[in-house]
């Protein structure tokens, strides 16, 4: 047993033998504008369009817009602490990290795997979605049903699954244009619509000015029965398509260096809203809010009432049929001036936007569940063997040029669990149940914002509250911290817990399907934490035995510890600690040698930038990221608290 400079004794490295080697560990290949373009990807999907006609039948154009607005301030006060934390710890699935370090273990778990539920379930269910776009061009239903299968559910996700398994570094090229192409497809729907808001677009044009959004804020009586009451249907229905911009924290892990990870987990939610509010806008001025070719918040929920459609004069609407109903703004805008070309041109857009979040998604999915499994000892039982193959990752292969590419280094096992644990979802022909699980993703989803602002409260909370943190980490905190971190959590609880119910106050919605869309999802949460508690016996971090100081120091070095894993690191991470199990140290960092270690060669370490450095032999490290005070061999246990108060 030695003392090292850090005040607490931990026991000596393990001496491992020339045929052990590391576990592979992600390439870390992508760059700043991978990362951002991958998180774009994940959030403009199909969801944005139909999200923008829900809301716009329920509340009218003015309810619409506020709605988007304020939900994007959520989005915008949600990612600034996950921002802040990830640029200092960019870490493998951190939203189960920051909340295990911070808040409670087994709470870091549930929100991991709520997490991985979202996306999983996620890409099948925008692959369902693409398959439903091609509707429009198909009349007979045996002949649409293969179409579906033969592209959507076996070819589609087969050639996303082959993207994926390439690489990182092809996954972020490919993100990249796609990415590209749907914010330049975003700007130019929103100049279409203008457009076609002043009779320059198709065969049968109408010049409507600013008479559809005249109709200000609205209640469709059929929801709500006040205005305020529609808006706040409104809300939650609007927060669902916000869903994807915090996915760029998932490729912080991945970046190719600390410099990446900062611009898009910064920037995403701030283009994000604002390329949402262009659409609304645009929409808002060209699809009167009671068009019965809206989409409606419910399966068999009756078109919206026709009172007085101002936008296209006094004239009632004919009935439509089918394949035309619950159609995205800017198609039934397309179709009301008679341009058949423009929507069919619209909708194949849309199936491309739809198949690249889905690959985005599959992503997401594959790199959270390596996350949750990484560190599984598969030598401790079946069970932990079976789960440790998800955490398999393939060897690099191929060419390290100066853009970073190359081949292999993948979730292998994640990838392939994702794409087939719900690969059955598409088929099943009881939509409802497609509902209900698509709906636990988008409302765990929400949670998990909620989780990473509670994390972010309690970090700077104990942050403030022990002062030894060096500037550093000081120097990254938001000036609105830790406000919108307490918006963030308290709005994302309100519109789960709360606004999520408000379309039944009217009695008019209360279905066993629409309860489980809504509870369900927490319910299942919840039950997994208190199986987790009962089944580990263990309360919060911070109450667990040692002081909250100690844990909380010892929270912040474990963070930096796997942020620098690194596939070349030589000597795999340890737990280092005292006396077994029952009496747990510090978790040190991997550079640390300690006593007769520092004579043997040293072991490569990452900076800041994540490039290999080597310590001359004899030197010990003094580099604790977490900012911890560390003291002098000689110094004696007294003095050494001492420092640290």
């Amino acid at each position: 047993m030695n003392v090292g400079r850090n005040m607490f004794p931990v026991q000596n490295m393990p001496d491992l033998s020339d045929g052990d080697s590391p576990r592979p560990q992600l390439a870390r290949r992508l760059l700043w504008f991978q990362s951002f373009m991958i998180g774009a990807s994940a959030t403009i999907g199909l969801g944005i369009f139909i999200r923008i006609g829900e809301v716009l039948s329920v509340s009218g154009p003015a309810g619409t817009i506020l709605a988007f607005g304020l939900v994007g301030l959520v989005s915008i006060a949600v990612m600034d602490g996950v921002a802040e934390m990830i640029e200092l710890w960019p870490v493998s699935n951190p939203f189960l990290e920051f909340v295990s370090a911070f808040v409670d273990e087994d709470l870091g778990k549930v929100v991991g795997f709520a997490y991985w539920y979202t996306y999983a379930m996620g890409f099948q269910s925008l692959l369902s979605a693409a398959g439903g776009l091609i509707t429009l061009w198909i009349n007979d239903k045996a002949t649409l049903q293969l179409y579906q299968r033969v592209i959507f559910y076996f070819v589609s996700p087969l050639v996303l699954f082959c993207l994926n398994y390439m690489g990182v570094f092809w996954v972020g090229m490919v993100e990249t244009v796609f990415g590209v192409a749907k914010i330049t497809f975003l700007i130019a729907v929103f100049f279409l619509t203008l457009a076609v808001d002043y009779g320059r677009v198709g065969t049968n044009p109408q010049t409507t000015g600013t008479s559809c959004i005249d109709d200000g804020f609205r209640a469709n009586p059929i929801i709500a029965n006040s205005r305020f009451e529609a808006f706040l249907v409104a809300v939650p229905t609007a927060a669902f398509a916000f869903i994807g911009v915090e996915t760029v924290a998932i490729t912080a892990y991945e970046a190719k260096s600390r410099k990446h990870v900062k611009p898009p987990a910064r920037l995403i939610a701030w283009c994000m809203t604002g390329l949402y509010l262009l659409s609304v806008c645009g929409s808002v001025l060209s699809v009167s809010w009671q068009d019965p070719r809206l989409p409606t918040l419910y399966r068999g929920q009756k078109p919206n009432p026709q009172e007085n459609i101002r936008c296209r004069g006094p004239r009632t609407l004919p009935e439509f049929p089918e394949k035309e109903l619950n159609k995205p703004p800017i198609v039934i805008a397309l179709m009301n001036v008679g341009s058949r070309v423009g929507r069919d041109a619209l909708t194949g857009c849309l199936i491309f936007v739809v198949l690249s979040a889905a690959n985005a998604a599959l992503y997401v999915a594959s790199r959270t569940m390596f996350g949750l499994t990484k560190d599984i000892d598969k030598n401790t039982g079946l069970v932990s063997w079976v789960l440790s193959w998800l955490g398999f990752v393939t060897k690099g292969r191929g060419h390290h040029g100066a853009a970073g590419a190359t081949f292999g280094q993948i979730p292998a096992g994640a990838l392939i669990f994702s794409v087939l644990i719900f690969y059955w979802a598409p088929f099943t022909t009881n939509g409802q149940v497609l509902d209900v699980l698509s709906a636990m993703g988008t409302v765990g989803c929400l949670l998990v914002w909620a989780s990473q602002a509670l994390a972010y409260i309690r970090f700077d909370h104990l942050r403030r509250k022990y002062n030894t943190i060096r500037p550093h980490i000081r120097e990254k905190k938001s000036p609105g911290q830790p406000f919108y971190a307490w918006f963030a959590l308290i709005s994302c609880l309100i519109i789960v817990l709360l606004l999520n119910t408000a379309s039944w106050w009217n009695g008019k919605h209360i279905y066993p399907a629409r309860w489980l869309q809504v509870y369900i999802g927490p319910l299942v949460l919840l039950v997994l934490y208190i199986v987790l508690k009962l089944s580990r016996l263990r309360s919060s971090r911070f109450r667990n035995g040692d002081s909250e100081k100690e844990q909380f120091f010892a929270a912040l070095r474990d963070l930096e510890r796997k942020a620098r894993e690194t596939v070349d690191t030589r000597v795999p991470m340890q737990d280092l600690r005292v006396n077994g199990d029952e009496n747990p140290g510090p978790i040190l960092d991997d550079g640390i040698m300690l006593g007769e270690d520092r004579d043997r060669d040293p072991i490569p370490h990452e900076d800041s930038d994540h490039e290999l450095v080597e310590e001359p032999k004899g030197a010990l490290q003094t580099n604790f990221p977490s900012g911890i005070e560390v003291m002098d061999e000689r110094d004696s246990f007294e003095q050494a608290i001492n420092r640290l108060q």
